[in-house]
C-alpha cells in the first residue's frame, strides 16, 4: 500500500490523467478478444478503444512502459495541482479533500472549444496495492452531487477510470490506464470519439517526460 502521507513529500513538479475527462500487458490477440481496437501506436504508447454496450461513446485503454517506480508515478497522479502540465485539455484542477491516507477528492474542468460548454467534475481517487502481484492499483469515479453546479459549466454525470502500475525492473514500470465517461449535456458522441485517441497520446507523452526528468 502506498499511503498518501508517505507519497506526498516526494511529489515534485508534476501533475492525472484523466482529463478532458478524456478524458483511459496484454497481447494484441487478447485485446481483440476483449473488443479492444488499436487506434494509435506511437513512441511505445498504445491507445485502444472499444464501444461500450448500449452506448455511442467509447472506452479508452492506454498501455505504455516508462521510467520510474510505482511510487513515483502515484506521486505524479496525486499531485492534482499540477495536472495541467500533462493532462490533455485540462483548464483547472484543485484538491478538495484528503479523505484518508489512500483516498482524495478533487475537482477539474475540461476546456472545450467554443461553442461547446466546458465540462467539470468531482473525482474520488483511491490508491491500493495488490499484495500478491505487487501491482499498484488506482481507481477513480465521479461524484456528481458532491458540489453544486458551477456557472457556465456542464457537470459530467458519470466518469470512471482505473490504473494498473506494474514494476518491470528497479526503475521501469508498465502503466495501463482505462477510462470511460458520459460528458453530459448535448455534446455529440462523435466529438468525444474524435479526441479520445489524440488526447491520451498527448497526455502520456507528457507524463513520460515528467517521469524521465525525475530519474
Amino acid at each position: 500500500m502506498y499511503p498518501i502521507n508517505y507519497i506526498w513529500p516526494v511529489i515534485g513538479k508534476a501533475r492525472h490523467i484523466l482529463s478532458l475527462l478524456f478524458l483511459l500487458a496484454v497481447t494484441p490477440a487478447l485485446l481483440a478478444q476483449d473488443g479492444w481496437d488499436l487506434k494509435k501506436d506511437e513512441n511505445g504508447i498504445k491507445v485502444y478503444t472499444r464501444r461500450l454496450t448500449d452506448d455511442k461513446l467509447k472506452e479508452i485503454k492506454v498501455v505504455t512502459e516508462m521510467p520510474g517506480t510505482p511510487a513515483q508515478l502515484v506521486a505524479v497522479i496525486l499531485d492534482v495541482a499540477n495536472h495541467k502540465e500533462w493532462v490533455y485539455g485540462l483548464k483547472e484542477t484543485r484538491l478538495l479533500k484528503k479523505v484518508n491516507d489512500h483516498t482524495i477528492i478533487y475537482y477539474n474542468v475540461a476546456d472545450l472549444p467554443w461553442p461547446v460548454s466546458n465540462r467539470d467534475m468531482v473525482l474520488q481517487l483511491t490508491v491500493s496495492k495488490d499484495q500478491n502481484t505487487q501491482h499498484v492499483l488506482i481507481s477513480s469515479k465521479s461524484l456528481q452531487d458532491y458540489m453544486p453546479p458551477q456557472k457556465g459549466k456542464v457537470r459530467v454525470p458519470y466518469s470512471t477510470a482505473s490504473w494498473k502500475i506494474v514494476p518491470l525492473t528497479k526503475n521501469t514500470i508498465l502503466a495501463e490506464y482505462i477510462f470511460s465517461v458520459n460528458p453530459g449535456g448535448s455534446l455529440p458522441a462523435w466529438v468525444v470519439n474524435t479526441v479520445v485517441t489524440s488526447g491520451p497520446l498527448h497526455s502520456f507523452t507528457e507524463l513520460r517526460k515528467i517521469m524521465t526528468r525525475q530519474q
